[in-house]
């Protein structure tokens, strides 16, 4: 079968060097008689320049029309690549293109099989205690101390993500939902105490929107200093205790539906303060602590630790 290939590609050479041989053969024919005649030779050669003129003819027009045929080849071979990449524009990537995404894609597998397993396992909390404050995530607490606003009688507007501006809720008075009349600012820490840098840049948000009151509520607690701070410029603290204290003083139906509030969807999981999705639970490469990264990624690279403060 090779044999018989090469013995194909040698032929289709020798075709297409015909045109150049036959005119090479007539150049030769018209040039002998010219200078066996100008040295004063015999001129034997003199009848066979006819046949070089004519040898010459053929090989140019060989030539020419290999050249039309060729040039025809390409064209019609340049149309067919074009119609096969519009109807398959796709090209299969490399190995090492596959490489990162599939690393990825198995590191999510994992961290949602090992969720589903957690989720499972866990036990949803049928009672209010310290414990639903510390299991939450952020968000689930936002909502939840935004219903507990609600229910005391303010109107509220707040957002799931994006940049708030240092505004978690707004507040509003029931009748007029235009003009607001406090803000808050909500912190889900369990270990860290907030400082008195916290209240001092919500006194800056209050100023700047002409708030004369503001509230800021802490699942932790906050430090002496940012107690007198915020007393001393009309800003109400609420720490977790006081906060559980609050709820308990409702009817037992508004409790249970600011448990219900708190517990919703998968409450342990933090959302993405960027994108509003949940995040998934991943595991450094090169080994270390757990941590929450947005299920985003890698076009967000949000995260989280594993245990908040």
């Amino acid at each position: 079968m090779a044999r018989a290939t090469r013995g194909k590609a040698r032929a289709q050479q020798q075709l297409r060097a015909l045109p150049f041989k036959l005119m090479l053969a007539g150049s030769a024919m018209l040039v002998i008689p010219a200078i066996t005649r100008g040295g004063g030779l015999p001129v034997p050669w003199k009848p066979l320049a006819p046949f070089g003129l004519a040898l010459l003819g053929i090989g140019l027009c060989g030539m020419v029309l290999q050249h039309y045929v060729t040039r025809r080849m390409n064209k019609s071979s340049r149309v067919t690549d074009t119609t096969d990449e519009s109807i398959t524009p796709f090209t299969y990537p490399s190995h090492s293109q596959h490489a990162e995404p599939d690393r990825v894609a198995h590191a999510f597998e994992s961290a949602y099989r090992h969720e589903r397993s957690a989720a499972a396992k866990r036990t949803k909390p049928t009672i209010w205690s310290v414990d639903v404050l510390h299991d939450i995530e952020w968000r689930r607490f936002e909502a939840l101390v935004e219903s507990y606003f609600a229910q005391i009688g303010f109107a509220t507007r707040s957002q799931s993500h994006g940049p708030d501006d240092g505004i978690d809720i707004w507040l509003y008075a029931p009748s007029n939902n235009e003009q607001a009349i406090g803000i808050v600012q909500c912190k889900h820490w369990n270990a860290k105490t907030v400082g008195v840098a916290h209240v001092r840049e919500l006194l800056g948000v209050m100023t700047a929107q002409r708030i004369s009151r503001g509230q800021f509520v802490s699942s932790s607690g906050f430090s002496e200093d940012a107690l007198a701070f915020a007393q001393a410029n009309r800003i109400h603290t609420i720490d977790g205790a006081r906060l559980l204290e609050l709820i308990r003083q409702r009817g037992e139906a508004q409790q249970q539906a600011l448990l219900e509030v708190a517990l919703d969807g998968e409450y342990w999981k933090p959302t993405c303060a960027t994108c509003g999705v949940k995040m998934v639970e991943r595991t450094p490469s090169k080994g270390g602590r757990k941590f929450w990264g947005c299920a985003k990624y890698p076009k967000c690279r949000n995260r989280l630790g594993m245990r908040g403060g």
